[in-house]
């Protein structure tokens, strides 16, 4: 067993949902993205656990406010999920969830941050 073999890529993401459970969302990401990098050089680029680690680690980006970043992975790994042969992968209804909160969040943000140039126009 090599630094770069499936079961390290396995450990790195149950210890990042754990840091990610307890709001260490630094040492999470770190994790995910090896664990990313791993599955990426051992397997298919488009294989769904490719995705499924695209989606965790959007997630740890959506929770640190980079929602643009989160919003990319999230559109990658649901590519994947489309694409996937057999069965639709268990966490695409979860990251369509996902991408459904990204716009309302920021969807609110834009709508805030034209409220203060609506009240100064209202106001002239």
């Amino acid at each position: 067993m090599g630094p770069e073999d499936a079961s390290i890529a396995n450990s790195c993401n149950n210890l990042a949902l754990i840091y990610s459970s307890q709001g260490k969302y630094s040492e999470a990401e770190q994790l995910y993205q090896r664990a990313l990098g791993i599955y990426k050089n051992k397997l298919d680029p488009e294989h769904q656990q490719v995705g499924y680690m695209l989606s965790c680690l959007a997630k740890i980006y959506s929770r640190q406010g980079q929602h643009e970043q989160a919003k990319i992975l999230y559109h990658e790994a649901l590519t994947i999920a489309e694409n996937a042969p057999g069965p639709q992968p268990r966490y695409k209804d979860d990251i369509l969830r996902e991408i459904a909160e990204l716009s309302r969040i920021q969807s609110h943000h834009e709508q805030a941050e034209s409220l203060p140039q609506r009240v100064t126009e209202d106001e002239s």
